[in-house]
């Protein structure tokens, strides 16, 4: 048996186990001397008494534990009882004074009674609780007699153990009758009723077994054969084994063929229990058995593969080299010949028979080890090893039990007497030879014409570098002979460089290298056949190769394939199927479907590593292989799949590598600013997650539980519209994430497979993310219903621009209009006043009168200067204003140039560009002409140069000008003024009065006015 331990070292918080229980979802609870612990398969979760923490259990000294149908834990302390809410997370104590019926706090045992209820033991008191009523009933109290144990019958009475006493409680009737045997002076400790509804009670002495009617008979102890150990508890497992836990080992009774075995703690097998104090067993629902001991925890596979594993030391021999198998047989009598490092052995496994075979002439620097083992036609059994060429003869293997000191005699013939390392013996059966295969010297031929081995002569052949047709390989490990189709057998030899048949017509060799690089020697380690015309290559590092001999066509199955390694150490075949053993285990090929199964240590294999040539089939086609930790010995058809899936468990969520607690909101666990709570219950539990968008990384992490190789298991997940296969993993690496997810709705599918492949049905969980509000369904028809009234007010302001722009092209054609015809209006002006202008230059040449004259002359300049207005007014695009600029600078420079006066006039302008309309341009206009003129006229008449002054500036009022016009002449003298000169400042004061303004005379040097005048002005 193959107990597999867990103790501090792999998680537990205490290494002696009290109690054990498989809740629904098929997590192990482990109860110890300190805290609880909940196994998923991988790792321990604990729970543990904490005086500052109220959400912690009672006491860290657990007696038993139990579950109810709301997926509650319940654990009995020695200090209260304890609820665990597996789905909330909470846990609630509960002590005497809360429980009805029950004395003390000391909890000693909860054994479930229905589906709604369970029964609760104290010191000396039974009482039940109701998961749907949630209440306490009490049941019966015994006073004085202490309980150590009760069960429950078929009828759902109670059968109580005290320390002296057994009793039947009808819980209906409410009778208590106690069950009286012979025995006296026994203290019950444990009890158990089996299948057949027999009852064991488990003493300090032993088991003791009741029929059906266990109230009035006398009982049979179980272990009156074993020391009377005491029994410290008992279980049935699924296949009707009994399973008595004591003090010293635990023992299995089965109910079928009633044979015990015992298994103990052995300090020379790292594979037996880890303690021989056994305190509780129990079976989970992937058939593994655990056992608690007072140090560590034991799980035992008991459905296992069948590979039987057998090892010679210690239980046959105190020297552990004797492990190390090399090769089997069997004789005609059954009994099985081992080849070890240590020499070779025989054993008879039904009668459990044991026997050291002695080998002659051994040579003390060299090992002891049998690398072949052979029965000859006369029944010879020929050994060949490190030592050379042994025979044991015929008569000695009819009666190797009753000889004393029966030994291998050393073969002595020539040229094969001093050849060490022999590897291999077979025959032909056609031509009574026999061929000796070795590690460094070839292969060697003879006749098998005597009984007596030591009178054959061998014939040796080796590789000869400068022979061709010779051996290819002096180190020559495996022979077979294989019938061809003329029904002669040939002999096949695979060697350390190639492959090699031998040609009985020209005594040579003819080697086949089915290596793809021929520069790389193809190392042959194993040969088969099937039906001889299939030949099954092992080779090292290079795989298997399948070889047809009829069509010469070859095939590799390596680790590509599917094989466990490409070291093949031995080929047997059984119908179909190839069972191979290698460097990493067993691989099972099947010939037909081509699907491959390995097979590694965790499935009861003797080891990882198996021996080259160390395999064998026998008549009942029993397959062997062996290696280093001695041998596995099964039957192919009784290697089955487990077809029990494991258990899916979700047991963390985390958002940013942070677990979510359930009913806790996102703010107080820091997850997002809002109140919403992700888990409601436990994510075990939890069936639908609803997320935001903010949540964009997040993880599961699940347990695989499937306690049979559970480092085997695996399991694949897949995400709707995200992973389009499923991905898989090994259970161990069992968390997973997902980051960046587009708000939708998703489904997460997860199924679980077995270490021999067996899939679960899909356990599906769905996640809900979200989105953003400026991706919500109401914001979309908000955005569209905003989108469509834009795009309708568009419409609408749009048609009024129609209308609008239609509007200004009607009015734009009609100013068009009025524009051409106000032009036309100032053209025919302009034409009028130069048309005046002629007649009153023609009228004033014929007046003599100077000062006539000089009227009509300044009237002609008026005149023009109007005209001139007018010709700018409708040269222009703007009808309604005119630059002052643009205007003035041309028409004083002209009206200087008309009168020619014949002296040095220098001109001091300044205007600003500004726009006037033409109300202020024309009274402007007129005012400038009127002053120049009289500059020009009456100025400088005593002078020979200078200076006239037009300054146009605005000033800090807004809207209002400056106009400074003058000369730096002989001045104005009012006395002297003419009637033309006082026409013309009457003239300029109306013109002024026109553009609202004022105008003075400048206390200055000649004549300077100021005037100031008011104007909305068009600046550039």
């Amino acid at each position: 048996m193959h107990f597999k331990h867990f103790t501090i070292s792999n998680g537990l918080s205490q290494n002696t186990i009290n109690s054990l229980y498989e809740d629904q979802n098929g997590f192990i609870w482990v109860g110890t001397d300190d805290g609880i612990n909940r196994f998923d398969g991988i790792n321990f979760k604990l729970y543990y008494f904490d005086l500052e923490n109220n959400n912690s259990i009672s006491n860290n000294q657990i007696n038993s534990i139990t579950e109810d149908q709301h997926n509650n834990i319940w654990v009995a302390t020695v200090n209260g009882l304890n609820k665990i809410n597996t789905i909330s997370n909470r846990i609630t104590r509960y002590y005497q004074d809360k429980i009805n019926g029950i004395n003390n706090n000391f909890i000693s045992k909860l054994l479930s009674y229905d589906e709604n209820s369970f029964l609760i033991s104290s010191t000396n008191s039974i009482s039940s609780y109701n998961s749907n009523k949630k209440e306490f009933i009490p049941i019966i109290d015994l006073g004085n007699q202490l309980i150590n144990d009760f069960i429950i019958d078929k009828n759902g009475n109670l059968l109580i153990a005290s320390e002296s006493k057994l009793f039947f409680y009808d819980i209906k009737n409410e009778k208590l009758k106690h069950i009286s045997i012979q025995k006296k002076e026994l203290k019950y400790q444990k009890l158990l009723l089996d299948s057949d509804n027999n009852l064991w009670a488990g003493t300090n002495v032993g088991v003791l077994k009741f029929d059906s009617n266990y109230q009035d008979i006398t009982p049979k102890n179980i272990l009156e054969n074993t020391n009377n150990e005491s029994v410290i508890t008992l279980f049935e497992d699924h296949f009707k084994t009994i399973w008595i836990g004591t003090e010293n080992g635990v023992r299995s009774f089965n109910l079928k063929n009633k044979t015990i075995h015992a298994y103990k703690r052995d300090t020379n097998n790292l594979n037996s229990l880890s303690n021989d104090s056994i305190h509780c067993i129990i079976q989970d629902s992937s058939e593994t058995l655990w056992i608690g001991t007072y140090h560590g925890l034991n799980s035992l596979m008991l459905n296992q593969k069948n590979f039987n594993h057998i090892s010679l030391f210690p239980k046959y021999t105190k020297d552990i080299s004797s492990n190390f198998i090399w090769c089997f047989t069997k004789d005609k009598s059954g009994n099985l010949w081992l080849g070890t490092a240590n020499g070779l052995y025989i054993l008879n496994e039904e009668k459990d028979l044991f026997k050291s075979i002695e080998i002659e002439q051994i040579k003390q620097k060299l090992r002891k080890s049998i690398f072949y083992i052979y029965f000859d036609k006369y029944e010879n059994l020929w050994a060949g090893g490190s030592q050379g060429l042994h025979y044991l003869p015929q008569e000695v293997v009819k009666n190797i039990w009753e000889h004393k000191n029966p030994t291998l005699k050393k073969l002595n013939n020539n040229p094969i007497k001093n050849i060490t390392n022999i590897t291999n013996i077979t025959e032909n059966p056609a031509t009574d030879e026999i061929w000796i295969g070795s590690l460094d010297n070839g292969v060697f031929k003879a006749k098998n014409t005597h009984k007596n081995p030591d009178l054959i002569n061998f014939i040796n052949y080796k590789n000869q570098k400068n022979i061709p047709h010779s051996l290819p390989s002096n180190t020559s490990a495996n022979i077979i002979s294989i019938k061809n189709k003329k029904g002669d057998y040939d002999m096949w030899v695979g060697t350390r460089k190639g492959l090699a048949k031998y040609s009985s017509e020209n005594n040579n060799f003819i080697t086949y290298n089915f290596n793809r690089n021929k520069d790389v020697d193809l190392q042959i380690s194993a040969i088969n056949t099937y039906k001889d015309s299939i030949l099954w290559i092992g080779t090292f590092n290079s795989g298997l190769i399948k070889y047809n001999l009829s069509s010469k066509r070859h095939q590799y199955i390596n680790t590509k394939s599917g094989l466990a390694n490409n070291s093949i150490y031995g080929i047997l075949i059984h119908n179909n199927e190839l069972w191979l053993s290698t460097n990493r285990g067993l691989s099972k090929y099947n010939t037909i479907t081509h699907d491959i199964k390995n097979y590694d240590k965790s499935y009861g294999l003797q080891d990882d590593e198996f021996a080259e040539g160390a395999y064998f089939k026998d008549k009942t086609n029993k397959l062997y292989f062996g290696g280093l930790q001695g041998y596995n010995a099964f039957y192919s058809h009784k290697i089955t799949s487990d077809s029990i899936p494991p258990k899916i468990n979700y047991i963390d969520f985390k958002i940013f590598d942070q677990s979510v607690l359930p009913n806790i909101s996102n703010t107080n666990q820091n997850l997002s600013k809002d109140n919403n709570i992700i888990l409601k219950k436990n994510i075990t539990y939890t069936d639908t997650i609803n997320l935001s968008y903010q949540h964009s990384v997040f993880s599961f992490k699940v347990a695989i539980i499937h306690n049979k190789n559970s480092l085997k298991n695996l399991y694949a997940y897949q995400l709707s519209s995200i992973d389009k296969d499923w991905n898989t993993r090994p259970s161990i690496q069992n968390q997973f994430t997902y980051t960046n997810l587009n708000p939708g709705q998703y489904i997460l599918k997860i199924k679980a497979a077995n270490s021999d492949g067996i899939w679960s049905k899909p356990k599906s969980i769905y996640i809900n993310i979200e989105p953003p509000f400026w991706q919500t369904k109401w914001f979309y028809l908000l955005s569209s219903i905003l989108l469509l009234a834009t795009i309708l007010l568009f419409l609408q302001i749009w048609k009024k621009q129609i209308k609008l722009k239609q509007r200004r092209d009607f009015h734009k054609r009609e100013n068009d209009q009025k524009t051409a015809m106000i032009k036309e209006i100032h053209h025919r002006v302009k034409n009028n006043l130069q048309v005046i202008n002629s007649f009153l230059r023609v009228q004033a040449s014929k007046i003599e009168d100077p000062e006539i004259v000089t009227i009509f002359k300044k009237t002609q300049s008026r005149v023009l200067s109007m005209a001139v207005i007018h010709e700018k007014m409708y040269q222009t695009k703007n009808l309604h204003s005119l630059n002052a600029q643009e205007h003035f600078e041309p028409l004083i420079i002209d009206l200087i140039e008309a009168y020619g006066i014949n002296k040095d006039v220098s001109l001091d302008l300044k205007i600003i560009p500004v726009d006037f309309e033409m109300e202020t341009l024309t009274p402007l206009a007129l005012i400038i002409n009127e002053l120049i003129s009289n500059s020009l006229k009456y100025a400088f008449n005593n002078q020979e140069n200078g200076t006239i002054k037009i300054h146009l500036n605005t000033t800090n009022t807004p809207n209002y000008y400056q106009l400074i016009i003058g000369d730096n002449g002989s001045g104005y003298d009012q006395t002297k003024t003419t009637s033309s000169k006082q026409i013309g400042t009457k003239l300029i004061t109306s013109f002024v009065k026109q553009l609202n303004g004022s105008i003075k005379q400048l206390d200055l040097p000649g004549t300077y006015f100021e005037i100031f005048f008011y104007c909305k002005k068009r600046e550039l």
